[in-house]
């Protein structure tokens, strides 16, 4: 995928916090786009590479598995996050944009339609100017092409980088892009959940094994999102997603990963322990940033 980190500028854009500005002024949107480039190199060299949006939910997608409307976070609750405290709002609106990425994938666009308008309003409490954010989501609509998340999630890191840096709120930037991971791993799990019991062997085991994969194959980048939180958080030892991170990283290590890559063996990843221990913390981790 071209671009390396603007999958994740798109998901701590909600970390910043513009100064407000007319609409209909060029020269003043021609000015911050000059200067979101005169930045682009500092951010690429300072966030971690992993998959962008479109990738992860292609992936998923790939494995033949069908959409589960379920498995994501429900819009609907963005007025609850609206009422609570930015740390709340920044972790949702990640894991909103995971959500997005997987409903367009399947080209589900009445989900995603709803999903962009949770990300517009919480991103509009956390400072990102109303009329950036609905400009984009119209441009979004108007794609029509496989293109069209990545073409979204650009324009939203562009409009992301200056006032990310400027205002200095990485913190925020960082608990976003924890719960745009976290939210990928549990869309692999509840897709895997969701697979029909009565499936035939043969057929469970070709489609589960590289779901299973997607989500046994993250140590690395587990440290990853680990080591961003370490550099934006001050104090981020008595963080929950921190420590819910470090379980997993705990977990991550005892899974003998190349034995499950060599055996191909759906019964051996469903019924070993360090597997299952692994898809609870998910869960967990998971639940408490919803709730």
């Amino acid at each position: 995928m071209k671009k390396a980190p603007y999958y994740f500028l798109a998901l701590v854009f909600i970390a910043s916090s513009c100064q407000s500005k007319k609409e209909g002024d060029s020269n003043e949107v021609a000015e911050f786009d000059k200067k979101t480039e005169e930045i682009s190199t500092e951010i690429k060299s300072s966030v971690p590479t992993l998959s962008a949006p479109d990738e992860f939910a292609a992936k998923l997608q790939a494995t033949g598995a069908d959409y589960v409307s379920s498995i994501i976070n429900s819009p609907d609750k963005v007025g609850e996050y609206l009422e609570n405290a930015d740390e709340k709002k920044a972790v949702n609106l990640g894991i909103y944009m995971a959500n997005l990425a997987y409903t367009s994938a399947y080209n589900e666009n009445a989900d995603s339609k709803k999903l962009i308008d949770a990300i517009i309003e919480l991103s509009s409490s956390l400072g990102i100017e109303r009329g950036v954010m609905s400009g984009i989501s119209e441009r979004y609509a108007d794609n029509k092409g496989a293109a069209q998340i990545e073409n979204y999630v650009n324009e939203m890191s562009a409009k992301a980088h200056e006032s990310l840096r400027a205002n200095g709120r990485h913190r925020l930037g960082a608990i976003a892009y924890a719960g745009f991971y976290t939210e990928g791993l549990h869309m692999a799990l509840e897709i895997i959940t969701n697979y029909p019991d009565d499936f035939p062997d043969d057929l469970r085991q070709q489609l589960m094994v590289p779901l299973y994969h997607i989500i046994l194959s993250q140590s690395k980048n587990i440290d990853a999102i680990k080591g961003y939180l370490e550099a934006n958080i001050d104090g981020v030892e008595n963080t929950p997603y921190y420590n819910d991170l470090s379980n997993m990283q705990t977990i991550y290590a005892d899974i003998d990963y190349e034995q499950i890559l060599n055996s191909q063996d759906l019964n051996y990843i469903e019924t070993d322990e360090v597997i299952i221990s692994l898809a609870k913390t998910i869960r967990e981790m998971r639940a408490r940033l919803v709730e």
